[in-house]
């Protein structure tokens, strides 16, 4: 689901943070966290309701790192409105989306406590049916 993808991505930050921290003893918190570097990909499935749409809502400590995302849907072939948000500034929104129109955006996160996250999507046409989409994320 969306949700899995975007906390996957967010559990490989606070993994290479730690990591970080545990090589790099000697150096401040925010100079290590500046070399906090990693990427991936995330297949994601979204399941579209009654009105043709899909909310999903999470929280995840991201360490004062900013994820930047690249997404599209694949699936179904349809026309898409699009938001995703971060309490701590980030994401965006996009009308009249086709399947395999890529998004770009930031989501920035807190260092002090956890990010909370929305992505929501809304198809045209299609309704009661799943989605498929992908992430690619790098920090």
């Amino acid at each position: 689901m969306v949700v899995q993808a975007f906390e996957s991505a967010f559990d490989e930050v606070i993994e290479t943070v730690k990591k970080i921290l545990d090589d790099h003893e000697r150096r401040t918190l925010a100079s290590e966290l500046a070399f906090a570097e990693g990427s991936g990909t995330q297949n994601f499935e979204f399941a579209l309701d009654g009105a043709g749409g899909a909310l999903y809502q999470f929280s995840k400590y991201g360490a004062g790192v900013t994820v930047n995302c690249e997404a599209w849907i694949i699936d179904p072939d349809d026309v898409y409105d699009l938001a995703v948000s971060s309490s701590d500034g980030g994401g965006g929104s996009w009308n009249g989306l086709r399947v395999n129109q890529k998004i770009v955006f930031p989501l920035n996160t807190s260092i002090w406590k956890p990010t909370n996250f929305a992505v929501l999507v809304k198809a045209r046409n299609s309704k009661n049916v799943g989605g498929k989409g992908v992430l690619n994320y790098s920090y």
